[in-house]
């Protein structure tokens, strides 16, 4: 609630969305005015957005900007664009929608409309103040007025080459210009036809993460370091697609998504509505006809305030919400407000978890498909986008802490899964979840969030998963790991696959090192072909010598390097016999072998390794012991411990014994037979066959255990 000067000036329900407050009656003029904000955090929309629930701490508050400025008494009301192509994708039109509002002369006549359209990576002028006759604006009302800009070979937008123009409409009154509106345009045209999407005619692959507005210390409230931050680790990371999981972001990051180049799909701040994850809808209806005009508020606002945006290419109504009449309506009014984009309803689009229906819209979706949703994506009717897949280990704590190694499991699965994803037609991509740790600092030391689940953390350092999703998002490809040593005369020739969607090949830089020779090659290959990459080094490379290659995008960053070796590897094996014969040493409580100045000792009583020296020199202390990890996941708790204990104990219990030695050979043994609380076990120590020793040995379990690691 807004008030100027003790007096209610404005009110709105949201948290996300913007709104505006004409404060014009209240302000005395040339007087010290009062304006007082007032924030209830705990309201319906709060409650649709499950926005305090899934932040797990209160979002009360204003986290976004706040600007006070002035108009002209005859002004521009509204702007919005929208571009058309024609049928071979070279020319264009911009078609521009004006409300002019009259708020206090009378009818105001003998107004124009100007436009100057100017590209931004140089200085030619497109429309030079192209002016246009205004129907004259009856006092206290308004009027529609539509500009349509012809350009001609225009400069098409797409994440690749995010070109736009600069416009400045105005508004002027006789020769008086009165108001002036700049805005950046993007030609671009999005098509839905079968089940692929298409922008300015070509089709799409959506390599994508989602996002939210994070930050462990500052909250949802960001500021351009954090926005110019993510666009660059993304971009890096060869990601080309942003879901705004599960609101519209700030619009200086969408403004970015524009300049930079990403497609977006802004998601309007409506989260689990009728989903069991938000407890609310236990009790409640969530098709109550009462909840029809704030869902249409917050979808309808969301989309008025992006539309301008060339980054935006689909609309999402909700995140796994239950879809019913409310959201049908409302989805008939979008397409009628905007019906230059597709709009998506993060429901399930098949199966019986979720499913209700969202049919009509024309993006279809699921959340965690399975390794088995690109072969239904194949043929599926729509479009369908994965718009929460390859989930990053985040409620499995222990494990992560325990064997950092899960995070290179994480990046095979992901291979496997985006592969076959690529393949699929009918898959639009998908969205990792998530992009961004979602966990929050908060005053009295606590840490909560509902996960830790970026491949960068909330204070943008990547992870290890993040150079898995640099290197299976990459958009050129190299699939061999080594290539046949060249004759003399004849160029290295690798296979090359072009990934990108609109660049082609011959716009990278690439680099390359041999040995100590370096270099620079190119390959003019379309977007969506295989070619071969010659390289040139002057002589024939060596068996075993190394060729790396590295890919450079157009606007500086490394793409992908892929390192080859140059013939077939040769792995070097190693069965050489040890040289030196053990001999037994029997003591009254150990039994010790030697091989030299390497001495074993075992304990007789309990077969216990009680030690290994080297001459003078302990070289081991104890063991070996068993272990039998069980694989531990858990719950999706908002709290996160910072002091979470690794689970690496060995089995408890040992009892044992030396149940026999004995010769083989130039070999001998010591075998060990013993129990745990949790395995029987018999352990055969061989000494000679290899330099070292070698350990068989043979475990029985006692009870029932999902093992994530087993053995010595």
């Amino acid at each position: 609630e807004i008030y100027v000067n003790g007096k209610l000036a404005g009110s709105h329900t949201g948290g996300f969305t913007p709104f505006q407050a004409d404060l014009s009656g209240f302000i005395k003029a040339g007087k010290i005015n009062t304006l007082v904000i007032g924030v209830k955090n705990e309201s319906l929309a709060d409650t649709l957005a499950s926005a305090t629930q899934y932040a797990a701490h209160s979002l009360g508050g204003i986290t976004r900007k706040l600007e006070l400025y002035a108009l002209p008494k005859v002004f521009i009301k509204k702007l919005e664009y929208h571009t058309v192509l024609d049928e071979t994708n070279t020319d264009a039109q911009i078609v521009l929608d004006l409300i002019i509002a009259n708020r206090g002369r009378k009818n105001a006549e003998n107004l124009r409309t100007k436009i100057s359209l100017a590209e931004t990576q140089g200085a030619s002028l497109l429309i030079p103040d192209k002016g246009n006759l205004i129907d004259p604006v009856p006092s206290g009302g308004e009027i529609s007025h539509r500009l349509v800009i012809p350009v001609r070979k225009a400069r098409l937008w797409d994440p690749e080459h995010p070109n736009l123009y600069n416009a400045v409409v105005s508004l002027a009154d006789g020769e008086e210009t009165i108001q002036k509106t700049a805005l950046k345009i993007g030609i671009r045209q999005i098509d839905v036809v079968g089940n692929q999407v298409f922008i300015n005619g070509k089709p799409i692959k959506l390599r994508g993460v989602n996002r939210h507005e994070v930050h462990p210390l500052k909250g949802r409230s960001l500021g351009m370091e954090e926005w110019m931050a993510d666009v660059k680790l993304f971009r890096e990371a060869n990601v080309n697609y942003i879901r705004t999981s599960h609101y519209p972001p700030a619009e200086e990051f969408i403004s970015l998504c524009d300049s930079i180049g990403f497609f977006v799909e802004c998601e309007a701040p409506l989260c689990w509505v009728g989903h069991g994850a938000n407890a609310n809808w236990v009790q409640e209806d969530p098709h109550s006809n009462r909840l029809y005009s704030l869902i249409r508020q917050l979808v309808l606002e969301t989309v008025a305030q992006y539309r301008n945006h060339p980054s935006v290419i689909i609309w999402s109504m909700a995140n796994e919400s239950a879809w019913g009449p409310i959201w049908e309506s409302v989805l008939s009014e979008l397409n009628e407000l905007d019906p230059s984009r597709p709009v998506s309803f993060h429901d399930q689009a098949y199966g019986g978890y979720n499913n209700y229906g969202s049919a009509r819209c024309q993006i279809a979706n699921i959340h965690y498909p399975g390794p088995g949703g690109p072969e239904v994506a194949w043929k599926f009717e729509r479009p369908l986008l994965f718009g929460e897949y390859a989930h990053l280990n985040t409620y499995n704590r222990q494990e992560i802490v325990t064997d950092p190694g899960v995070r290179d499991a994480w990046g095979r699965g992901l291979e496997s899964m985006w592969e076959n994803m690529y393949h699929s037609t009918g898959c639009l991509g998908g969205a990792i979840w998530s992009g961004i740790d979602d966990v929050f600092y908060l005053p009295e030391g606590k840490a909560v969030g509902y996960g830790e689940w970026g491949p960068v953390d909330g204070w943008r350092r990547p992870k290890p998963e993040y150079w898995h999703l640099k290197k299976i998002y990459s958009p050129v490809k190299i699939i061999a790991r080594s290539f046949p040593v060249p004759r003399a005369g004849q160029a290295i020739r690798i296979p090359v696959e072009n990934r990108h969607l609109f660049t082609d090949l011959s716009e990278l830089k690439i680099l390359w090192e041999l040995g100590n020779q370096s270099g620079e090659c190119s390959l003019g290959l379309p977007p969506g072909n295989s070619g071969i990459l010659e390289i040139s080094p002057g002589r024939v490379p060596s068996q075993n010598e190394e060729l790396s290659i590295s890919f450079y995008s157009p606007k500086g960053y490394k793409i992908d390097t892929y390192t080859l070796a140059v013939g077939e590897a040769v792995e070097q094996e190693y069965e050489a016999e040890s040289l030196l014969k053990p001999e037994f040493l029997v003591f009254e409580n150990r039994v010790s072998v030697s091989m030299g100045e390497e001495v074993w000792n075992i304990n007789a009583v309990n077969g216990r390794l009680e030690n290994v020296r080297l001459g003078n020199t302990q070289i081991l202390t104890g063991g070996p012991d068993l272990m039998l990890l069980p694989l531990r996941t858990g719950p999706c708790n908002t709290e996160h411990s910072l002091d979470i204990e690794p689970l690496n104990d060995v089995c408890s219990g040992w009892k044992g014994r030396i149940s026999g030695t004995g010769t083989e050979g130039n070999s001998v043994f010591v075998q060990v037979e013993g129990s745990y609380n949790e395995a029987d076990i018999k352990i055969t120590y061989w000494f000679g066959r290899k330099p070292g020793v070698e350990l068989e040995y043979e475990i029985t379990l006692k009870e029932d255990i999902d093992p994530r690691q087993i053995g010595l």
